[in-house]
């Protein structure tokens, strides 16, 4: 202890106080990202205005990756390895989508009586439109671990779907 101290290096509180102050900058400048993201995103309810030009988005971006560099240059100086990942991308992507599927089930008619009667044909409606969103929602289970991605293509195309799905 006493040679930490001394100039020899941080003691374990710091370096864990380094590392989580390095990981809390990390997650804004992941922020930082999907703001970039989310303002060019084609959503129909965006969070963010498409103000910032592809040229500022780039230099953003690169900052962002000097910033990261920095960020493993000053743990590496210290000695602290980089925590590996916790959660697989596969995995997030379907819980998310689980909660998607109940997002589209709370609009059936049975979930929206606490707000008033659905008529009867608007609740026919509904129903419809939810199973078409929870199956198109479900096509995404060609991530799944147990899909043969040599069979994925870039070039896939989400809207070829059933004939069955002839709202859109």
């Amino acid at each position: 202890m006493d040679d930490e101290r001394e100039g020899q290096g941080l003691n374990p509180f710091q370096r864990r106080h380094l590392l989580t102050s390095c990981q809390y900058a990390d997650k804004l400048l992941s922020e930082i990202e999907s703001v970039l993201v989310a303002s060019q995103s084609k959503s129909p309810f965006p969070r963010f205005k498409p103000d910032i030009s592809p040229a500022q988005a780039k230099v953003v971006q690169d900052y962002i990756a000097r910033m990261r560099a920095q960020l493993v240059r000053i743990l590496a100086s210290q000695g602290i390895p980089i925590p590996a990942p916790m959660f697989g991308s596969v995995h997030s992507i379907r819980v998310t989508l689980g909660f998607v599927d109940i997002a589209f089930d709370e609009v059936r008619a049975k979930r929206m009586v606490g707000y008033g009667e659905v008529a009867p044909g608007v609740a026919t409606e509904m129903s419809g439109l939810v199973d078409e969103m929870q199956g198109i929602a479900s096509r995404l289970e060609l991530i799944s671990p147990k899909a043969n991605p040599a069979t994925w293509s870039s070039d896939y195309d989400a809207w070829s779907r059933p004939a069955t799905i002839s709202r859109w």
